[in-house]
Formats: structure tokens, C-alpha cells, sequence
């Protein structure tokens, strides 16, 4: 049946397939495992989707978004290199941050190997990526280890400009056009919270992983006090956008140098997650030609 789908949306268009998605969804051919999933996901205001099975794992995806959501619907993964580290990274019980949770890709894979004893804070600004990821935390049965912060994190608490791109998972907070495909589709004003305000004076956590578009150095530096606490997480995956930090007056270089100074190394960065262009230190990152272009896929770990 997804099959049919993907053949369905080549040849109507993505954005105009949500009602054969639905056609197709009630379709005779339909397992009952696919219809059960479906009424489930309508049942928790996912509307203009499909359920697919990703890494084993059923996930309602959104046809009107021509990023995430087409790509798990076509190739069944996202970041493959970086999916197949961050599970390798991962212990049971762990407590993990996700900042840019989107719809919870990330969230069902780490769900997985942390178990019912470890806790997952999903940290999104979106509505449309809150009312999909709250539906795929349900569908998979992670909700009573998973807390949903409908806020953005950044370096201070109060209310920002967001930007909704066509492309869902580069929403952000810097106003970029990258296309006639993918460009912005709404402007939303969003809550934001530090992670110092919401962890310093707790227990902290184990392990961050952002994906922020641009904005990683403001989300370091409403952190610092867990960071110099010893509160910090002792790893992290962090997607570094080089060429939109440059944009905004920073830069790679100056972003690892300042996680440098908290003790963090580099276990292995990819850059674009390319599997044959890869360094495995700081110094070898910030020696490298393509440090300033494009993003690396990073893992940071402390003292390693």
C-alpha cells in the first residue's frame, strides 16, 4: 500500500496527495495494522498524513511537508550514518534532551535504547511538528517516558519571530529563502525557554541532541551554568550549520572552540552526514576545508 502511495505521489504531486493518501488508506488492501494506526493517529489530530513503517517503528508523516516527511516516505530513514551513531552513543536509563524535536524521529529511535528507565524532554516551537510528534510518541507507546515542551530553546526566556519553511525540519529563526520549493509558508511567534531555566538546580541529563538550523549558539549560551556546573550532558549530536552560522556573524570554528572550553571533544563529524568525508577531533574539524561550508553532523563528547 505505501508503495502505491509513493507511485501516487510521483505522479498527482506531494502537495496535492492527501486525498488519495486517505483514498488509499481505506483501500481493502490495507493491512489492519496500517488502519488501526491511521484511526489512531486521527484520533490525535493528525490530519493530512500518512503511517509508515520506519526502522520497525509505525510514524505518521505529513504530505504537505516536502522535507522530513517525504524523505522517511521515500527512503525509510533520515540521516542514516548519524541515525546508526546516535544508537551506538545511547545507554539504558538515560535522560535525553531533545532540542528541535520535529516530529520525533529521533525521539522513537532513542525510545528505544534508553528504555522504560530512561526519559526523553522534546523540546519543540512548531504546532504542526507538535500535534505530529505527540501523535507518533502515542503510536508508539513512549509517552510515559517523554515530556513534549511546546517551546523553542534558545539564550533567553520570552517570545521570538519563527519562521515555518515549506520544508518542515529547516523551520527556524533566521529568515532565509532557499527556493521556490523550499521557502517560508508562515510566521508564528514562539515561546522560548533556557535550558539552565528548565534543568539547573535538578538532576541535569545525559545527552543533547539539537538540530536548530543555525541557532546552536544560542542554545550554548543559555546552558552555560549546566556547562560549568558539571551538570552537562556527557555527550552530544549536534547538527552544526556552518554556513548559516557565518550568516548570522559567527562560525563553526568559533562554536566548537567555545564547547572546547567545557571539556568537549569530537568522536566522529560528518559533514552533510557523508560517510567518506568524516573527521574524528576538534582539531581535525577546524582544520578542515570544508569546516566554514554547508553543516557537519557532529558528536561531542566529553573529555574523549
Amino acid at each position: 500500500m505505501i508503495n502505491r502511495l509513493v507511485r501516487g505521489v510521483g505522479k498527482h504531486g506531494f502537495l496535492g496527495s492527501t486525498r488519495l493518501a486517505m483514498r488509499l488508506m481505506s483501500n481493502k488492501t490495507a493491512s489492519m495494522r496500517e488502519i488501526i494506526l491511521v484511526k489512531k493517529a486521527a484520533k490525535h489530530g493528525a490530519k493530512g498524513f500518512v503511517v509508515k513503517e520506519i526502522l520497525g517503528s509505525p510514524m505518521v508523516l505529513n504530505l504537505n511537508d516536502v522535507g522530513i516527511s517525504r524523505e522517511l516516505l521515500v527512503k525509510g530513514i533520515h540521516e542514516k550514518e548519524s541515525t546508526i551513531q546516535i544508537q551506538k552513543e545511547l545507554k539504558p536509563g538515560m535522560t535525553i534532551v531533545e532540542v528541535g524535536a520535529n516530529i520525533g524521529y529521533y525521539s522513537i529511535i532513542e525510545a528505544k535504547v534508553i528504555g522504560k528507565s530512561g526519559k526523553i524532554y522534546a523540546f519543540e516551537p512548531s504546532s504542526e511538528n507538535i500535534q505530529l510528534l505527540q501523535a507518533n510518541v502515542s503510536l508508539n507507546s513512549i509517552a510515559g517516558i517523554t515530556t513534549i515542551i511546546p517551546k523553542a530553546v534558545g539564550a533567553v526566556s520570552g517570545n521570538q519571530k519563527f519562521y515555518v519553511m515549506s520544508k518542515r525540519n529547516m523551520s527556524s529563526f533566521y529568515h532565509r529563502k532557499e527556493d521556490d520549493i523550499i521557502r517560508i509558508v508562515d510566521t508564528v511567534d514562539v515561546p522560548t525557554v533556557t535550558l539552565d531555566e528548565y534543568f539547573f538546580g535538578g538532576k541535569g541529563f545525559d545527552y543533547l541532541r539539537m538540530d536548530v538550523e543555525g541557532y546552536e549558539t544560542e542554545i550554548i549560551k543559555g546552558m552555560r551554568k549546566l556547562l560549568s556546573s558539571g551538570l552537562g550532558p556527557q555527550g552530544m549530536f549536534i547538527e552544526v550549520h556552518s554556513q548559516l552560522l557565518n550568516e548570522a556573524g559567527g562560525s563553526c570554528r568559533e562554536f566548537v572552540q567555545e564547547l572546547s572550553k567545557y571539556g568537549y571533544g569530537i568522536s566522529i563529524a560528518r559533514y552533510r552526514g557523508k560517510s567518506d568525508v568524516v573527521t574524528n577531533s576538534v582539531e581535525e574539524l577546524l582544520n578542515h576545508k570544508l569546516c566554514e561550508v554547508g553543516y557537519w553532523e557532529v558528536f561531542f563528547c566529553k573529555r574523549c
